[in-house]
């Protein structure tokens, strides 16, 4: 059976799985938003692009680590002493690829908060007479909360050689910001704040909205999506807390390290899947309510004037259902 052989085949077919799911998430939201995409405004493409920017990482960076875990699986099939799997972890090269893979992970959540961000942006962009001071901060929170952390991720380690120093790497771990404490505290603050604040933007405009309560329990529904990747995070904080993981540093047993990569990549997938699911409603309300003058089918939002009120309409035909705001 070899040494940790069933956890790393449980862990590759995970992989496999939710990589899978990721690799479709982009077809999936072109494919429902293909009529209305040339359509959208500069901000809504900058949302698709820093969508389009985390997938590509994903793709990229998702794919080799399977590669890697399948690597993996052989070597601990056949392996029968510990010796003979410390030789293929416990080299210079594979120390560099597990420290890289934190700054691609952060650099892959941020670039899907910056596509949400865009996405609400959008709709600011849409109102008339709003102010942009919300936005605004929340932008500047982002792009601070994404420095931080590369800054964070980067001092602690110190010196950065000593992540692939292997002098002593068979009595004790190198160092990985993913297995420290420290680390995954801030992250779990930062992503917390910024998915708040990504939350109340979008609220912030529908309380200016004079819908009816039911409708606007519909539209607030699509934007709460973000509780997605809060839950994702603070369980994934939870649970390799509770096993011990950052006390070990991932050393304790070969499992911790699997659930941290596993909680990892499916943090990840749960927020593509929320960037994506309203690109879903929009595509069966259109096909409930198609457009009487032909063209695409893609619910568009637009602004008009009409006797001197703010009006957003979601079509612009002559069936358009108006969403007034409050003077």
């Amino acid at each position: 059976m070899g040494i940790g052989a069933h956890d790393a085949r449980m862990f590759f077919v995970g992989c496999v799985v939710i990589q899978s799911i990721i690799t479709l998430c982009l077809p999936l939201r072109f494919f429902l938003l293909r009529k209305g995409w040339r359509k959208s405004s500069m901000m809504a493409m900058w949302s698709d692009a820093f969508f389009m920017f985390g997938w590509l990482i994903m793709m990229g960076w998702g794919w080799f680590d399977v590669y890697l875990v399948a690597m993996e699986v052989a070597v601990r099939e056949k392996a029968t002493t510990q010796l003979e799997i410390d030789m293929f972890f416990n080299t210079e090269l594979m120390a560099k690829v597990y420290f890289t893979n934190v700054f691609i992970v952060i650099t892959a959540i941020w670039a899907l908060k910056a596509a949400f961000l865009c996405m609400y942006g959008d709709l600011y962009s849409r109102i008339v007479n709003i102010r942009m001071t919300a936005f605004h901060f929340t932008v500047g929170y982002v792009f601070a909360c994404f420095i931080t952390l590369i800054v964070c991720a980067l001092l602690e380690c110190r010196p950065i050689s000593s992540v692939w120093d292997m002098t002593n790497a068979e009595n004790e771990p190198t160092c990985s910001p993913f297995y420290s404490y420290k680390f995954q505290l801030t992250m779990l603050i930062l992503g917390i704040i910024t998915d708040v604040l990504l939350m109340a933007l979008p609220l912030h405009i529908l309380a200016q909205m004079t819908l009816t309560a039911p409708e606007k329990r519909g539209i607030a529904f699509i934007f709460l999506l973000a509780l997605i990747s809060i839950a994702a995070i603070l369980s994934r904080f939870c649970i390799l807390n509770g096993q011990g993981v950052f006390e070990s540093l991932g050393w304790k047993n070969i499992s911790q390290y699997y659930w941290n990569g596993f909680l990892t990549w499916l943090e990840i997938m749960l927020v593509e899947i929320a960037f994506v699911l309203p690109s879903l409603r929009i595509a069966l309300v259109s096909r409930k309510k198609k457009r009487s003058s032909g063209g695409g089918d893609v619910m568009m939002i637009s602004l008009v004037e009409e006797d001197r009120s703010d009006v957003l309409a979601d079509r612009e035909d002559a069936e358009v259902e108006h969403w007034r705001f409050r003077k």
